[in-house]
């Protein structure tokens, strides 16, 4: 909780309304439809950190003279306490309001959080309920399975994103010249992606085979020149989005995607070219391409091993570049400033042989996220609803709110990169900011990413490559997108989810991890696994989702349908 220890309140039973302060204008614009104040007080508790001494931030505080209330912060981060987080919530401790990487039916379902009228959203959110309008779809996802007129959580949106691009190959030009990986054109043709230089796209296709060949010269020869055998030809750690994607989108096929196979609907893990993809990595893996170690660290132990220089070639997200070439993760770390040497990232290899089989991202079908939701505890009041709703608005619905949550006050912890309100607002180091409030910012997740906001997100330099290539060229093309879809809920897949993901889910890792590893021997054990993720409610869940929509036909040449 915050520094005030106190025993948290239950709501008041009032109806509460917003409320401005008097003297208090934002640059942006108003602060959106709200009615005059309650005199009522009550107290709020919510999902999130806040600062590390306790003390409540500047956009906190902000709210709390905004609309009359007092807000506990449970301090607890859902982005690198997920497992405290999920503790929280399994043991009956989740706040009145907040974030959670969790499955909305699922809260709902464990009795953890309690819906939301359509109407309340409407009256008390109206910037947000438009953002719901404009998608099209807004008002048919996160439904209540007992009345289509409430919600079980506030969804988030992602309109900014267009396409869901997913992961890179990321790797120095001194090393691939060392070892033997061909770059033709690539100073004629490298689009700078920060402002040191330093990481830069290139238009290039790879094969499987000339990946393979570079790892292979990472291994053997000293590229780094520091007379150590210490290269990690490929850095890899427990998560396979953040190790093996770019090679599983190689054969075809996307993590996140169903696939029609010999007429029937399929998992990704289960279709053949699973199969040769856990080959292939294994492969590697006995040949000393993959770091020994990935089945037990994490993914910023990779970020790690990359900053040291120990890394021959990695996978990155375009919006992981940073703008002054300094980050924790790829691409940006794989290199210092000072070396002055270029970071390549490029697109994911194509199949065997240079076949066309790669594909790359997961389509959206919509910009929405209906598992990325802000959620309301079962015990609060409509009076406390409302507040929330209110609150929620003001943070999602306006650019003022939104710039407040995401980076705190303007001059203290945020400074605008370029003109204010129509250019990144760029948070500022640690050490520049006040030691009386670090952090200045309020829960900012779920996220409500319009497309008119991608100017807070991404700088001039990254979002011409975006747009050159991610938003049109070859992007779009490649991107995933399932064989069907139960968007709305129209069959019974998510009760099956429900159900068997846990079971499913770990047999597919075991299998992935012993495959990969060679403790078991892929061809010899594949039907029995197989097998056995259908017996244990794949096949099941699978025929649910063969009774939804193709999806398909909502890809209309690569644009959304609403």
């Amino acid at each position: 909780m915050r520094h005030r220890s106190r025993t948290i309140l239950r709501a008041i039973g009032l109806i509460a309304v917003g409320v401005l302060i008097p003297g208090v204008v934002f640059a942006g614009g108003q602060s959106g439809g709200m009615e005059p104040a309650s005199q009522e007080k009550m107290t709020i508790t919510w999902f999130w950190w806040g600062n590390a001494d306790g003390n409540p931030t500047y956009t906190e505080k902000l709210i709390e003279e905004m609309f009359n209330v007092e807000i506990e912060v449970n301090r607890i981060s859902y982005f690198t306490e997920k497992e405290k987080a999920s503790l929280a919530i399994s043991t009956g401790q989740f706040p009145d309001f907040g974030f959670a990487y969790e499955d909305p039916l699922k809260m709902w379902t464990d009795g953890i959080t309690r819906s939301i009228p359509h109407e309340m959203i409407k009256k008390y959110a109206p910037k947000y309920a438009q953002v719901l309008d404009d998608t099209g779809v807004g008002w048919l996802v996160t439904l209540n399975p007992d009345n289509p007129e409430e919600k079980i959580g506030l969804p988030g949106v992602s309109a900014y994103t267009k396409n869901q691009i997913g992961q890179f190959m990321v790797f120095r030009e001194d090393w691939a010249r060392k070892g033997g990986l061909a770059l033709p054109g690539y100073e004629d043709t490298k689009m700078a992606m920060d402002l040191v230089p330093k990481t830069h796209f290139y238009d290039h296709d790879y094969t499987l085979e000339e990946v393979e060949a570079y790892l292979a010269a990472c291994r053997d020869e000293d590229l780094d020149g520091n007379g150590k055998d210490d290269t990690i030809p490929l850095g890899a750690c427990n998560s396979l989005e953040w190790s093996f994607l770019p090679y599983l989108n190689a054969l075809g096929l996307h993590h996140t995607n169903n696939y029609e196979s010999d007429g029937k609907i399929l998992d990704y893990c289960v279709v053949p070219q699973y199969k040769e993809f856990l080959r292939l990595m294994a492969k590697w893996y006995k040949m000393g391409l993959i770091d020994k170690e990935f089945p037990t660290i994490d993914v910023r132990k990779k970020w790690e091993k990359e900053g040291l220089g120990l890394v021959g070639m990695t996978g990155s997200r375009w919006n992981y570049v940073v703008r002054d070439g300094i980050n924790i993760a790829a691409p940006n770390s794989m290199a210092k400033n000072e070396e002055n040497v270029d970071v390549i990232m490029t697109w994911p290899p194509t199949g065997f042989g240079g076949s066309n089989t790669r594909v790359m991202g997961a389509y959206s079908l919509i910009p929405l996220s209906p598992a990325h939701c802000g959620y309301v505890n079962k015990s609060v009041s409509d009076a406390k609803l409302a507040r929330i709703l209110q609150i929620f608005d003001w943070l999602k619905g306006t650019d003022e709110g939104w710039v407040a949550s995401m980076r705190g006050q303007e001059g203290v912890h945020f400074d605008w990169e370029g003109e204010a309100w129509n250019s990144r607002p760029v948070y500022r180091k640690e050490e520049d900011r006040p030691a009386a409030d670090k952090d200045g910012r309020f829960d900012y997740y779920p996220a409500v990413y319009s497309e008119e906001r991608t100017k807070f997100l991404v700088f001039d330099q990254l979002l011409t490559v975006m747009n050159k290539y991610i938003y049109a060229g070859k992007g779009p093309a490649m991107l995933s997108f399932p064989a069907r879809v139960d968007f709305f809920n129209e069959t019974g897949y998510a009760d099956k989810q429900l159900q068997y993901a846990d079971a499913l889910n770990t047999t597919r890792d075991e299998f992935y991890m012993k495959a990969i590893t060679g403790e078991v021997d892929i061809d010899a054990e594949w039907d029995a696994y197989v097998s056995r993720w259908l017996s244990l409610g794949g096949k099941e869940l699978m025929a649910e989702l063969a009774k939804a929509p193709k999806a398909a036909p909502l890809r209309l040449e690569g644009k959304r349908v609403y």
